[in-house]
Order: C-alpha cells, then sequence, then structure tokens
C-alpha cells in the first residue's frame, strides 16, 4: 500500500510553475506583489488563514484560484478599481 504526502504550501519562484501546480493540485495560491515569489496553500487554507500565515508575513499579494498570473491580477484590479 502507498500513500501519498500532500504538502501544506509549496513555494515557486516561477509564475508559470506555480498556476500549473496550482490548477493541477488544487489550493489557493499567493502571489507576492513586486516579486517572483509565489506560494501554494492546500485547499483546506482559508484566505484569511493565508494571509496571517508566517510565510506572508510581511508580503503585500494576490491570493487567487485563478489559472494565470494575467487572469489574478484582472481579477484583483476589478474588485479593487470597480
Amino acid at each position: 500500500m502507498s500513500s501519498q504526502v500532500t504538502p501544506l504550501y509549496i513555494a515557486f519562484s516561477i509564475a508559470s510553475d506555480a498556476f500549473d501546480y496550482r490548477y493541477k493540485h488544487g489550493g489557493w495560491l499567493f502571489a507576492v506583489e513586486g516579486q517572483s515569489e509565489y506560494i501554494v496553500y492546500a485547499i483546506s487554507f482559508t484566505r484569511s488563514q493565508i494571509l496571517t500565515h508566517h510565510t506572508t508575513h510581511g508580503l503585500n499579494g494576490i491570493v487567487t484560484s485563478k489559472r494565470t498570473l494575467a487572469e489574478a491580477q484582472a481579477e484583483f484590479h476589478t474588485a479593487y478599481n470597480g
């Protein structure tokens, strides 16, 4: 019998890798504003838990479930700018 470990979060430095992983495995993605840093969190996390998690402490960014960085940025822009 084999078992599979699902990480609670995993970091990436390339947007396409992070978004691809999130798309294939589910969960939420935190894209750090102004940096090439992306963290994918398990679906069990809430947005609030992500924004208060030690890995995002002191960082600004977008929490999303979109398929690409461009889609996430468009969602963020629409949400905050009407």
